[in-house]
């Protein structure tokens, strides 16, 4: 049976607005476009109230996650830090933990499962570390300079918790010329409610169709064009 133009056409549309958009569904697994690096600044000059980032992961207006940065002085400590919170969800985090009740976030390696048997937790009052250095003494799981992947949960649109996987970096100040701060490289999070691994990627399959309902788009658009010189 041959297929209606008009079905052709919306089939091309939709592969095309999927491959456009900033946030991108494949399957169950949506993955977000990371927010701009944080850019690091020297502690001994610096100021302890943090650089927020905020991320509306599902794009419907609610913020869903926070990021902080902070590098600073405190009497003779130089202190370098970076924070992550769930705002509608928790952290994959360990906590609390000494005289503060302070949470520190695990860190995931890639193909970890997230929820898996991570504990998550976190301060309803203090955000969740991620690499914390005093004079040069690391706290937590993670170290400045590592890489690697946060566990989190987050309430979608509906009200139910989705999994999802931040990829970061916390870097230390060195110069003016290499300032550290936090890199991001991948977001993602699973829209069914079931597990996610950490740097979890699109199937094949589910790109090349994509592609092809590009491709779809671009044939119809070029034929339009052509129709209407004639």
């Amino acid at each position: 049976m041959t297929t209606p133009k008009s079905l052709r056409k919306a089939t091309g549309l939709a592969g095309a607005a999927a491959l456009a958009g900033a946030t991108q569904a494949y399957s169950a697994v949506v993955v977000v476009n990371p927010p701009a690096n944080i850019t690091g600044h020297d502690p001994a000059t610096g100021s302890s109230t943090p650089t927020r980032v905020f991320i509306d992961l599902d794009g419907n207006g609610t913020n869903d996650l926070e990021i902080a940065y902070r590098s600073f002085a405190s009497g003779t400590y130089l202190i370098q830090q970076s924070f992550v919170f769930a705002l509608t969800g928790q952290t994959a985090a360990a906590g609390p933990i000494g005289p503060y009740a302070q949470y520190y976030a695990y860190k995931l390696g890639s193909g970890a499962t997230i929820p898996g048997t991570s504990q998550f937790a976190q301060s309803a009052t203090y955000l969740t570390q991620v690499a914390t250095n005093v004079n040069g003494t690391e706290y937590g799981f993670w170290h400045l300079g590592d890489r690697g992947f946060l566990g989190f949960s987050f309430k979608n649109a509906g009200g139910t918790l989705d999994y999802g996987y931040l990829e970061m970096e916390t870097d230390p100040y060195v110069s003016a010329a290499s300032p550290g701060g936090i890199k991001f490289f991948s977001i993602a999070y699973d829209n069914s409610g079931a597990p996610i691994s950490a740097g979890a990627v699109p199937e094949p399959s589910t790109l090349a169709a994509l592609a092809f309902g590009a491709a779809g788009l671009a044939a119809a658009a070029f034929r339009r064009r052509k129709q209407a010189a004639a």
